[in-house]
Formats: structure tokens, sequence, C-alpha cells
């Protein structure tokens, strides 16, 4: 992936940056040959040092949140699969910073 926009300049003027930061979405190229991440969308939760974390935002599942967490009977939206990588936990990105352990993405995320 080369190409990157930053989130907060979508409504305005995409902008291509040199550098990965948090808050960032990366653009897969459209051409690109790895399947894992072909035609996908990356939103950058973490970059540090000693790695970088990112969520693939429209990899959709078979699966509604209410089935894959207990207690959200209300919520029946369907769960995208984030990435290859700890499958077996579960992550969410959300706008309810009351949550614990929360991590800000962007303003409000």
């Amino acid at each position: 992936m080369r190409t990157l926009f930053t989130a907060h300049q979508t409504k305005k003027k995409n902008k291509i940056v040199k550098q990965l930061m948090k808050g960032q979405v990366l653009i897969s190229e459209p051409f690109l040959s790895d399947p894992t991440f072909s035609r996908s969308v990356i939103l950058i939760t973490e970059h540090e040092s000693h790695g970088t974390i990112g969520y693939v935002l429209n990899q959709q599942t078979d699966f509604a949140v209410n089935v894959l967490i207990e207690g959200l009977d209300m919520v029946h939206q369907c769960a995208y699969q984030g990435g290859p990588v700890e499958l077996e936990s579960l992550h969410y990105i959300h706008t309810y910073p009351e949550i614990s352990k929360s991590t800000e993405v962007l303003p409000g995320v």
C-alpha cells in the first residue's frame, strides 16, 4: 500500500502523506497482488517504534455483532473482519468514550 489519506482530510481535499500516523486511513492500490489486503481500507489505530496496529474496515463477515457478543441483543449489524492477525480476539471501533480501556484514535472515535 503506497497511498495514504489522512482521515481528518477526507471531507476536504485528499492529501498524500509520507509518514504513517495513528488515525490515518490506508487505501490499498487497486492492483495490489497480496490477496490479504487486496482492495482493503485500513484504519491505523497505533503506530509506535515497536509496531503498527490497524483494522481493515471493509471485510464484512457472515456474523452479526449480537451473535459474537453476548448481551448486545439490540445490535444486529454485521461484524467485519479486521485483518489476518489475532483472529481469536474481538476488537471494535466505537464512539462511546465512557467504555473502559478504550483508546481514542480520532476525536470522538
